[in-house]
């Protein structure tokens, strides 16, 4: 398939480039569409159909008409087009991620300056803690200390209130025995007067055991 070179037309006239003509004095519609699509162009696109007659029904296809210039150029622009927005897309992200960078570094920044403040607190938090403890090790060591003497005191009472029972069962022996000497002292002599130092040497082994009892008791 030819074409009549750029600029001149089948007639000899000046045409535009590619797939158009410049309008001359006396063309019309139909004039300007049979040069733009000559008879041999079309029967050679349409092989298949009767070159003499055309029939109804039957479909005439348009010759192929390469790419224009303006047509390139406009899938270059758009093409380029495509590239700048897309290359502003990246852009908009890379602002973006620039605008969460500084986020993140003022952030960072001021966590670095409220570092010193944690630091003091976190050192005041360790010193209150290390003086719980030691009240808390004070507190334990007199409760200790406490419970040791609770238990001393009622070991002690305990031991006292037996000695004390111990004391008092003796001198209730004691006491028993001695009525006992006195009565035998007075059904052995029976109405007879009882000297003293029949008394004495009755009551002196109970005197005895008292002193014994009291020297025990005083020991202890």
């Amino acid at each position: 398939m030819t074409f009549p070179a750029p600029g001149i037309t089948a007639e000899g006239t000046l045409a535009a480039p590619g797939p158009s003509v410049i309008v001359q004095p006396g063309d019309s519609w139909a004039s300007v569409r049979s040069r733009l699509f000559p008879l041999d162009a079309l029967q050679k696109a349409n092989p298949h159909l009767d070159p003499e007659m055309l029939h109804p029904g039957e479909v005439v296809r348009a010759p192929y008409a390469p790419v224009s210039e303006l047509e390139r150029a406009r899938a270059a622009r758009d093409a380029t087009e495509r590239q700048l927005a897309d290359m502003k897309a990246r852009i908009a992200e890379f602002e973006k991620d620039r605008a969460s960078f500084e986020t993140r570094r003022r952030e960072l920044s001021r966590a670095e300056a409220a570092l010193p403040a944690l630091r003091w607190v976190v050192i005041g938090l360790v010193l209150l803690a290390i003086v719980l403890l030691v009240l808390l090790a004070v507190f334990v060591r007199a409760v200790r200390d406490a419970r040791q003497k609770a238990q001393e005191t009622v070991s002690r009472t305990s031991a006292l209130q037996s000695r004390y029972d111990e004391l008092r069962t003796s001198l209730h022996e004691l006491d028993v025995g001695l009525q006992r000497r006195v009565v035998s002292l007075l059904q052995l002599h029976g109405g007879r007067v009882v000297s003293n130092a029949e008394v004495e040497a009755s009551i002196t082994p109970m005197i005895e055991r008292a002193r014994e009892l009291k020297k025990k008791h005083r020991s202890a």
